[in-house]
């Protein structure tokens, strides 16, 4: 009797610790599993996404316009991969994300005060002109100065927000998606780079 009941609970513990392997979680809304495997992020400058907001002067400076494509699905906010980069608690990405994050928030205060300072000296100089008082003029020199400087300091900061993300970005693809980087060169408008503006000849990784 002693022995059976000796071999029960030897048997019981042994079932006790047999537990069904939870299925992986690996979605753009959800954090994944750490045993996940880690799906590439696709990040792209979308230049059609800016138009609407060129049409409201001022707005443009405020929109990222970059897309995020994981498993197909695209996302417009760089939030969408934070979660990824989690995922694989590389201090190197957390650090690359956090810098991201410090000059986006200058990026929208600069552009933002220096948007207000700038439309406050063109309402000077509208007001100047239609009471034909000229020496009013010199007192708009200031607003146009101090907000167009703070407007460039904040898109500066825009281009090394997002800057950081991209090498984020790259390193995680290389890192943990085993995406090997591909190197070509192109002359137009570079839609891969941080800045996504202008035209020139430029390297796309």
């Amino acid at each position: 009797m002693l022995g059976w009941l000796t071999l029960t609970l030897a048997f019981s513990q042994l079932s006790a610790q047999v537990v069904s392997p939870a299925s992986p979680t690996d979605t753009l809304y959800g954090v994944p599993l750490a045993g996940d495997t880690l799906p590439v992020i696709k990040m792209k400058f979308e230049t059609l996404f800016l138009v609407p907001f060129v049409m409201i002067p001022g707005t443009a400076l405020f929109v990222g316009g970059h897309s995020y494509q994981i498993d197909a699905k695209k996302r417009f906010a760089s939030s969408s991969v934070k979660s990824y980069f989690d995922a694989t608690n590389d201090l190197f990405l957390t650090d690359l994300y956090t810098r991201h994050k410090r000059n986006r928030i200058i990026w929208y205060s600069a552009t933002a005060v220096g948007t207000v300072v700038t439309y406050v000296g063109l309402l000077h100089l509208v007001a100047a002109i239609i009471t034909l008082n000229s020496s009013a003029l010199p007192a708009v020199s200031p607003y146009v100065w101090w907000g167009g400087g703070l407007a460039t300091a904040g898109i500066a900061a825009r281009i090394v927000s997002f800057r950081h993300l991209r090498k984020a970005v790259n390193y995680y693809n290389f890192e943990y998606t085993r995406q090997r980087p591909r190197i070509s060169m192109h002359l137009g408008l570079p839609q891969a780079t941080p800045a996504g503006l202008g035209l020139w000849l430029y390297l796309k990784f």
